[in-house]
């Protein structure tokens, strides 16, 4: 807090938690629905779509961003979630919610693009310190920290208010989203208030060119990691738990990965100090393999346990460092980067749900999802393996490629 008060990231970060306070209760919402109309698949069908769309969008965001500056993008955005959450309050029916989900992808990608942009351009080289008396030489990994801390801490909140009213039976879904969606008009307010900055037009040759790269295919191999991740956390681990513990625990079980990004900063910061970035993103891959084969294999609570100790520590320390690699991209080449990350993301979370409704339509039982995450943790951890992983010079070394790849 004290941190957020001295900086330019205080009413980012508040606008940015305020979103995601009632976006996640809304796609837990879809999913519910769904299942309590014996549903399940379409349910999962639409949340895949969202995440289909919003990948199509990541490829066109640097260009909007370049055009119409990164507030007006973020406002946008979040009056676009706005209206979703009451569109769904309103309990429209499937086609309408069909739509708005597709809509949802665009918002997304603006609103993620835009942050990630904004915090490279604001902080990076140093020129501006979230803690100066920290004397680091850049504020980009405090930043994204504070971010996610409270984009961690409000997804959580979001969820764990959701699945504890409908619980007690306090309130109905479409009240519980109605009274948060009204969070968006803080949202856009704290948005209007972040320092416009502009950043250099991108083209679609531009955004091709950082495809074509190899270092950056290989920095977005992280986000492959920390997305497939998310999505089991959001359904083999759930099945897996409903199974084993009771389904009455899937609400709170999602709520947990968000749970463990709330002390991210503390985390990310004090173990990549310890063991270096490059390290410290290759040792929390090695504990998704490690916990997936655990997972996979665990038929009571102890090895389930043991199985989500090896895996959800590791997802802060990615999810955190998967952005702070943009800030070794050239600043011209910020914006372009970041939409391969993005991409990857997304990528990720579509195939991850894509694979999920397959095999909820084919009757395939979803823990042999386990080995389809296992085949993208292993991938990555031979894509980050060869960089140079001791100290700065794993820095140092995506650094002087990118130069080479992007010169100006």
């Amino acid at each position: 807090i004290k941190k957020m008060k001295t900086n330019r990231i205080g009413s980012l970060t508040i606008a940015f938690a305020s979103v995601f306070l009632f976006y996640y209760p809304i796609e837990r919402y879809v999913l519910l629905a769904f299942e309590e109309n014996g549903e399940a698949l379409t349910g999962l069908i639409l949340l895949t779509l969202g995440y289909g769309s919003l990948f199509a969008s990541d490829f066109l965001s640097p260009i909007l961003i370049g055009r119409f500056g990164i507030k007006r993008c973020l406002i946008v955005a979040a009056g676009i979630y706005g209206f979703l959450g009451f569109a769904v309050a309103a309990d429209v029916g499937l086609i309408p919610l069909i739509i708005m989900g597709i809509l949802m992808g665009p918002a997304a990608a603006l609103l993620w693009n835009a942050t990630d942009v904004y915090i490279i351009h604001v902080f990076k080289d140093g020129k501006e310190q979230v803690d100066e008396s920290e004397g680091s030489a850049s504020g980009v990994d405090d930043a994204f920290g504070i971010l996610f801390s409270a984009f961690g801490l409000a997804a959580f909140l979001g969820l764990a208010i959701t699945s504890t009213l409908l619980v007690t039976k306090i309130a109905n879904i479409r009240q519980i989203i109605f009274a948060l969606s009204l969070l968006v008009f803080p949202a856009i307010f704290f948005f209007s208030k972040i320092r416009d900055i502009s950043v250099p037009k991108e083209t679609v040759g531009g955004i091709l060119k950082a495809w074509k790269s190899l270092t950056v295919l290989r920095m977005a191999s992280v986000s492959v990691a920390t997305f497939v991740m998310f999505g089991l956390a959001a359904t083999a681990i759930p099945d897996k738990i409903g199974k084993i513990v009771g389904p009455e625990w899937n609400g709170y079980m999602q709520c947990a990965p968000f749970l463990i990004l709330i002390p991210s900063l503390i985390l990310h910061e004090w173990i990549n100090k310890k063991v270096g970035k490059g390290k410290a993103i290759l040792f929390s891959i090695l504990g998704f393999i490690i916990g997936t084969v655990i997972l996979f294999f665990a038929d009571s609570k102890f090895p389930l346990i043991v199985g989500i100790a090896f895996t959800y520590p590791g997802i802060p320390i990615l999810f955190v460092n998967m952005f702070t690699l943009l800030e070794y991209a050239p600043k011209h080449k910020v914006n372009a980067v970041n939409s391969v990350m993005t991409s990857a993301d997304d990528i990720s979370a579509f195939v991850t749900l894509a694979f999920s409704a397959l095999m909820e339509w084919q009757g395939i039982n979803l823990n042999y999802l386990f080995l389809f995450a296992l085949s993208m943790f292993i991938l990555t951890f031979i894509a980050i393996f060869p960089f140079p992983l001791q100290g700065e010079n794993f820095g140092d070394d995506i650094r002087k490629r990118l130069e080479n790849a992007f010169p100006e």
